[in-house]
Order: structure tokens, then C-alpha cells, then sequence
């Protein structure tokens, strides 16, 4: 067994509640962490053994271009969207960080960490 973590994705997106963030759009950074049966890949240095992190990277590229309201819908997504698609991805967590979020205050970012254990 290992662990893969793809960290600092970033996006500009149109995700948001309010219509300013849906007309002008934000910087969004999605972390990604899931456990993988690697044995096969270690072994035999064979991208079938594996998750392809490219690929992993579009299917959040995808879902980043569709806009929501909120950042914990945006985080499910991507969890249910990595989990259908790669089923030997387990114990998923998905942060999604919506960076200068619209605050009126000093912020450098707002985040929704989507856990394996929120989702039924």
C-alpha cells in the first residue's frame, strides 16, 4: 500500500454565492490524498499498476470549470468524481481553499477538507 498526494492544483474559477465571485472569479487550490495498492507499480514500473495522477488531475481540472455555490459541493464532486473513476483510490481527502475569498477583512484563504468518513 502507498499514498499519493497531488498538492496545489490551482484554478481560476467562477465558484461562489455571491455574484461578484461568479462574474469576475477567484484562485482556488484543491490538495488531494488517497491511499493506492502500488505493489504492481513498485514492482514492475508499470503505469497499470497505479493511478494515473494525470488523469486524476483532469477529472478536478473538469470539475473545477463548472461553476457552484460553495466549496464543500465542489470538494464532494471531486471526491465521488476520483472514486468512480478509480476505484483502487481509497481513503480519499479533497481540500479545496478559495483563496482571497470575499471577506471584508484580512484573509489568505477559506478551505473545505472533504474527508473519506463525511461521505456515505
Amino acid at each position: 500500500m502507498g499514498k499519493i498526494e497531488m498538492k496545489g492544483m490551482r484554478f481560476f474559477a467562477h465558484h461562489g454565492c455571491y455574484e461578484e465571485e461568479r462574474i469576475h472569479g477567484r484562485w482556488f487550490e484543491v490538495d488531494l490524498t488517497f491511499d493506492v495498492e502500488a505493489n504492481e507499480a513498485m514492482q514492475h514500473d508499470k503505469i497499470e499498476g497505479t493511478i494515473n495522477y494525470a488523469e486524476v488531475y483532469n477529472i478536478v481540472k473538469g470539475i473545477m470549470e463548472q461553476p457552484v455555490n460553495l466549496i464543500e459541493h465542489v470538494a464532494y464532486r471531486i471526491q465521488q468524481g476520483i472514486t468512480m473513476s478509480f476505484p483502487l483510490a481509497q481513503n480519499l481527502t479533497v481540500s479545496v481553499k478559495k483563496m482571497s475569498p470575499p471577506i471584508d477583512g484580512e484573509m489568505n484563504y477559506v478551505c473545505f477538507i472533504c474527508s473519506p468518513k463525511l461521505i456515505n
